[in-house]
């Protein structure tokens, strides 16, 4: 077989011209290879990963700090319902039957009834 022939054989006869151990070498390599591309994909997507949480954790923070902030609003206004509340008890258990009027209600609020947006 001339050195033409094993040409037009796509080079098949070089692989078996190779020592066993520089194939085995070859394939540790191109194995090394697929194995560092296979990890530098793997760290991209748990980099991605992290950043979408991060982000979501940011978005709940924002949200929880809203909710927060509206349950203050809420938490101030039955305040002061409970104390209009117990000045209207007290008033009608002072006056009761007497013709005077009631008090005028207090100022109310209802800013802290508005729904929190969703961000």
């Amino acid at each position: 077989m001339s050195s033409s022939d094993e040409d037009s054989n796509g080079g098949a006869g070089a692989a078996e011209d190779l020592d066993p151990t520089t194939l085995e070498q070859q394939r540790k390599d191109v194995r090394r290879e697929r194995n560092r591309q296979h990890a530098r994909v793997s760290r991209e997507r748990k980099r991605q990963k992290l950043e979408h949480l991060q982000e979501e954790n940011d978005a709940l923070r924002r949200q929880e700090a809203a909710l927060m902030d509206q349950r203050d609003r809420i938490n101030a206004r039955l305040l002061r319902v409970e104390y209009e509340n117990r000045a209207l008890r007290a008033w009608i258990q002072n006056h009761a039957g007497d013709g005077a009027p009631p008090p005028p209600p207090a100022a109310d609020d209802d800013e802290a009834s508005r729904p929190v947006p969703d961000h």
